[in-house]
């Protein structure tokens, strides 16, 4: 599991949505949407969200965040310097498998880091 440092807080959904805010970059990839907001820290931070309707049940869906989130911290992509990163997966992603989550995953590292 990931660190609760490289973890992005509510808050900051309360606060892009009341500031209107809009994401740095933008990417759409065959699993998820990415939204990469500047944030100036000297590591990256990161959000997954799943709809309630892509899983049947709320262990199935905290266990593909989870999933995520390993993905995450595995490949050490909290290391890329100041972005919070929000994933952002549709209905369908319950029947993505592991390894195609982490293949969209990994290019985030190429996007971020340009």
């Amino acid at each position: 599991m990931i660190s609760r440092k490289h973890t992005l807080p509510a808050s900051f959904f309360r606060k892009i949505h009341q500031k209107k805010i809009s994401p740095d970059r933008v990417l759409s990839l065959h699993t998820c949407h990415v939204r990469c907001y500047a944030s100036g820290l000297r590591y990256s931070r990161y959000a997954v969200v799943v709809p309630n309707s892509a899983f049947s049940s709320v262990v199935s869906r905290n266990a593909f965040r989870r999933m995520a989130y390993e993905v995450i911290r595995s490949e050490k992509l909290t290391d890329v310097l100041g972005y919070d990163v929000v994933l952002l997966f549709g209905k369908m992603a319950g029947t993505f498998s592991k390894e195609e989550v982490k293949k969209d995953i990994l290019k985030l590292r190429h996007v971020i880091s340009i």
